[in-house]
């Protein structure tokens, strides 16, 4: 996909199941709209380069705009974006109180935090998918 000429990052095209998904434990703020003062207390499941996947207490209605803080590691500033939710289901979390599971796509980042973060989950999957001997496995 070619980047677009503006600072801004629009990943509104991006379809979820086109982006390979991480399960690695990165920290996540994650803002209602703009209020920015109270966060909604989420769990991420999963992350892509097209939006990540998290665990909610709080059911959040579709298309719900979301201010999300990802903090990497070893990097000192989070990388910032714009969500909104693209699906929620309700479920359980192993028999105790109720969760949601919230599927959120990425719609705004900007093109700095878009390149830290595509280098990011691109070392990562280089990580899950090079074996001992350096060759690439592919898993299906």
């Amino acid at each position: 996909m070619d980047k677009p000429a503006s600072a801004e990052r629009n990943t509104s095209d991006i379809e979820r199941r086109k982006c390979d998904r991480l399960e690695i434990p990165l920290g996540l703020t994650c803002y209602v709209g703009v209020d920015k003062e109270k966060p909604v207390e989420v769990v991420l499941v999963d992350i892509g380069g097209g939006g990540l996947r998290i665990r909610s207490d709080r059911k959040l209605k579709v298309h719900t705009e979301l201010s999300l803080k990802i903090k990497l590691p070893h990097q000192p500033k989070p990388v910032s974006a714009t969500g909104e939710t693209f699906w929620c289901k309700e479920g359980t979390d192993r028999g105790k109180a109720k969760k949601y599971e919230v599927g959120i796509k990425f719609v705004k980042m900007s093109k700095t935090d878009w390149e830290r973060f595509v280098q990011y989950i691109c070392d990562e999957l280089l990580d899950v998918f090079i074996n001992s001997k350096g060759e690439i496995e592919i898993r299906y």
